[in-house]
């Protein structure tokens, strides 16, 4: 049994097809399907069903797939660790900003001015997460319900959740609602894919709210703005940078809040850098908590 066989069969399962496998691993299709059908040889059970021109895991397939991963990912992350020792404490961080944009900059940028030897690969997206990238990044700034948080990740901060108005709008005048006071009122809110949205979407059920969303947009500034401009009413985090002209209103009848988390994929090798920020982050917003 071979390393490369074991990477040929992972890849198969991924894609649960001999021709994309082979495209990914640039090499034919014949050689891909010689090296799977000489691996379920030595193991002496077949490893996939054959289904029309494509083949899923059976069984057996699932199983040894499940055990090969742990196993690859162990041998990566050992040859990553010496690599590491080899750069003599210089360290990459791959991350991506899907919260508090603003906050996190200013995070990383106190960071690094800490350690030079830290270099930072980020990414700005707030409508995928590290799971869809779980080779590729060390870690995750989002936000999530209490509910939702995961083990493998840190509480930096929780963060209110409020209703945003025009100061001249009516609401205006009370300082906290009743989310059933804005039954008939046009929402701004982000698009349906965004991470904050799904927090918001989840505030109405809870609330049941049917709200009539009149903009949707990626961008919270553009969210504020148009609350600004009077054209709705939005849900804004209390932490967020304030503008002239919108008032916050704090919400009665259910509790809106989330927490600002640090995430790393579940088994992913953490170097020395990233292990630091993850203390450094913890400590830096110890004043929010």
């Amino acid at each position: 049994m071979e390393l490369l066989q074991l990477r040929y069969f992972l890849m198969v399962a991924k894609t649960g097809h001999m021709t994309s496998a082979a495209q990914k691993l640039n090499i034919t299709q014949p050689v891909l399907s010689k090296s799977i059908r000489h691996l379920e040889d030595e193991l002496g059970v077949p490893l996939f069903d054959r289904v029309g021109r494509r083949i899923q895991l059976n069984d057996y397939g699932k199983a040894f797939q499940k055990n090969i991963s742990k196993v690859l990912k162990l041998l990566d992350y050992s040859v990553q660790e010496l690599q590491d020792l080899e750069k003599e404490g210089i360290y990459e961080i791959k991350i991506q900003v899907a919260a508090m944009a603003a906050m996190s900059t200013q995070l990383i940028r106190d960071f690094a001015a800490l350690h030079p030897n830290v270099t930072f690969r980020l990414e700005q997206n707030e409508t995928h997460s590290i799971w869809d990238k779980e080779e590729e990044l060390d870690l995750l700034i989002t936000s999530s319900r209490r509910e939702d948080i995961l083990p493998n990740s840190v509480t930096l901060f929780s963060e209110e959740i409020a209703l945003g108005v025009s100061v001249n709008h009516p609401l205006s005048r009370y300082d906290s609602i009743d989310l059933s006071m804005v039954q008939n009122e046009n929402f701004i809110d982000r698009r349906p894919d965004n991470n904050f949205r799904k927090l918001s979407d989840a505030f109405c059920r809870e609330a049941g709210l049917r709200r009539n969303i009149s903009f949707e947009c990626d961008s919270p500034d553009m969210v504020l703005s148009l609350i600004q401009g009077g054209l709705g009413v939005g849900f804004i985090g209390m932490r967020t940078v304030s503008i002239e002209g919108v008032k916050l209103l704090h919400i009665q009848n259910i509790k809106c809040e989330r927490f600002i988390e640090l995430q790393w994929p579940e088994n992913h090798y953490r170097n020395q850098g990233v292990r630091d920020f993850i203390s450094f982050a913890q400590k830096y917003f110890e004043k929010y908590r």
